[in-house]
């Protein structure tokens, strides 16, 4: 926006302020006349002057609210509101309701837009939170300028593995000044226990119950209506780009990342290909762009990740100048544990008493801390420090590599605390804690409190509805991810308080896993019989209290079966560009088209 159009909407907005203030003056003559009868809370009240402030309704006789502590409606006598929304397609002019209420300044009211959903909660108040769909809202009402949003997902780190969580084994100096001038999470969990699944869930802010996206072969699509976080940022005018491992439908498909909100998306599409560092080639848009001297596994002279890098600096940098979205889903430190000799990183661990490769995953860990650390310096570079969310996190639960005698949960201990011992039970591909839990730190200088650690319990499914509250932008109606954004920015910021879920969901590869607060039930398979745990004293699952408290199983059991729905996968109009890329991990040859196993054992990895 040029200054000409800043000033002129700045005019306008004044126009809609001393409207709204005569507004209100005349309806607080109604109140001490008796005309509008106040409802038992302020917020109520408020919503209702600041609906009447700019809902064009001419004429307000007497308004009477209607409210009802135990069954909480918000009926409204004179005025057809919901008309006036409808006929405005549901966008409100509206203003600070807490700086209003507290006697706020005029330079707070500031403009937004309501979606849908929250219009339809003005009407309707829930579960004793009147208009909670505005007060999901609120933050969004109160910018003036749309800030940026960058998520980095490293895939397969465990929680316990960066320094900022405790690991004594591997520098991740960066991450550890990020988290220590953010936020630091200890209940963040993945929306699934594998890749492609937990990547879908956080996308689409559904969980796996409800995702096209269940299984994790390397390709499965979204389906072509299927909304992202990249896809409700589009219409706000936000530049989308994506750089790492996809892994949402692969090439020929309806799920690849241009057709659902992605202006580019750079690096691998199907994951298969992705297991490889030096891969011949990556993709750009569907587009293959050729890497030099590669030739598939752990061979080759050009490292994916610079590049997948390089890429991220150049998007960045070439938006600077406007809101945009970064999601970089960036593959180290997965297996292969492959990084160059010549990499600063790799000289830090070549000398450990560790077996090869677990020398190189800790080296590529500092690799990606590195890299981090220059994105966070780019960002200051440019002026987009305080103007910029920036979340961190791994995908899903870490897999407990490089076991040994004397580490029998991996050499870097993912699942294992290495200050207290306590261990969470799993791993990647399981839905108990090790499976789950993630690392995961946030930080935006001047809107997050810096050095604090954060309880709250959240998942993949919560990163969608979050973005959506920053930015104003509209939620799919069938997302089943809450908003964390209070306990982001703070509640008194963020105009409410932090919602919490009544339950969390994950199925996978026949495991169901269901939590309610503290409480978490988990079933192996189908016919298996399940099991409880109470997280707050038993956080490595080892006591089953199915039978003690059959109550609560019963709940979590009834919240499973409510959860679940079939999975209704996408398509592909052609296979060939998808397997071309699966072959190209290889260099090109697919090795069960001439393994004497019948591929059995290249389809495991496949899986991974």
């Amino acid at each position: 926006m040029d200054s000409r159009q800043l000033e002129q909407e700045n005019a306008e907005l004044s126009k809609r302020i001393h409207a709204l203030s005569q507004r209100i003056q005349e309806l607080e003559r109604l109140v001490r006349m008796k005309k509008i009868i106040h409802t038992r809370t302020a917020t109520s009240t408020w919503m209702l002057l600041a609906i009447l402030g700019f809902s064009a309704l001419s004429s307000a006789e007497t308004v009477r609210l209607n409210f009802d502590p135990a069954t909480p409606q918000i009926a409204f006598a004179a005025g057809d509101i919901k008309a006036a929304l409808e006929k405005r397609k549901h966008t409100v002019q509206t203003h600070n309701l807490a700086a209003l209420a507290e006697g706020g300044s005029s330079k707070k009211i500031v403009r937004a837009v309501a979606t849908d959903k929250s219009a339809a909660s003005i009407l309707s108040a829930q579960g004793g939170k009147p208009a909670a769909g505005l007060g999901t809202q609120a933050y969004a009402l109160r910018i003036t300028t749309k800030p940026n949003v960058v998520y980095i997902m490293s895939d397969e780190l465990g929680y316990f593995e960066p320094g900022f969580m405790g690991n004594p084994n591997i520098r991740t100096p960066n991450l550890d000044r990020f988290a220590a001038e953010g936020v630091k999470f200890t209940q963040c969990l993945a929306g699934s226990a594998v890749c492609a699944p937990t990547r879908c869930c956080f996308l689409t802010g559904k969980h796996s119950g409800h995702t096209s996206v269940r299984q994790n072969g390397g390709g499965t699509p979204l389906r072509a209506e299927e909304q992202t976080i990249a896809s409700i940022l589009k219409p706000l005018g936000y530049a989308t780009g994506g750089f790492g491992k996809w892994g949402n439908g692969g090439r020929g498909s309806t799920g690849v990342p241009e057709q659902h909100g992605f202006d580019v998306f750079f690096g691998y599409y199907d994951q298969v290909h992705a297991h490889t560092y030096y891969p011949p080639y990556l993709i750009r848009n569907s587009e293959e762009i050729p890497l030099a001297g590669n030739h598939g596994g752990s061979a080759g002279q050009t490292y994916s990740q610079y590049v997948i890098f390089d890429e991220t600096v150049k998007f960045i940098r070439a938006n600077k100048d406007r809101p945009f979205f970064a999601y970089l889903p960036f593959t180290p430190p997965h297996p292969n544990s492959d990084i160059p000799d010549t990499d600063a990183a790799w000289a830090l661990y070549k000398d450990k008493p560790w077996p090869e490769p677990a020398r190189r995953y800790a080296a590529m860990v500092s690799l990606l801390d590195r890299q981090i650390g220059e994105i966070m310096a780019l960002l200051k570079q440019l002026g987009l420090d305080e103007k910029t969310l920036v979340m961190f996190s791994g995908d899903n639960g870490g897999a407990d590599y490089f076991i040994t005698p004397e580490f029998p949960r991996g050499v870097h201990s993912a699942n294992k605390d290495p200050k207290t011992g306590v261990e969470f039970r799993g791993k990647k591909g399981r839905l108990y804690e090790g499976g789950l839990r993630l690392p995961a730190a946030a930080r935006w200088p001047g809107k997050i409190a810096p050095g604090r650690v954060s309880n709250h319990l959240w998942y993949f499914p919560d990163v969608l509805p979050t973005i959506a509250e920053l930015t104003g932008a509209k939620a799919p109606a069938d997302i089943d991810g809450l908003s964390l954004l209070p306990d982001l920015i703070g509640e008194a910021a963020a105009g409410r308080k932090q919602a919490q879920h009544e339950y969390l969901y994950w199925e996978n590869t026949g495991q169901t896993a269901v939590r309610m607060g503290d409480w978490k039930a988990y079933q192996a398979k189908p016919d298996a019989a399940w099991e409880l745990y109470d997280l707050r004293t038993d956080v490595s699952e080892r006591q089953d209290l199915a039978k003690t408290r059959p109550e609560i199983l019963a709940k979590l059991q009834a919240y499973a079966k409510a959860a679940h729905t079939l999975a209704i996968e996408g398509t592909f109009s052609t296979t060939v560009l998808h397997q071309r890329d699966r072959a190209a991990k290889w260099g090109g040859i697919l090795p069960w088209t001439k393994a004497k196993d019948g591929g059995k054992k290249a389809a495991a990895d496949n899986n991974r």
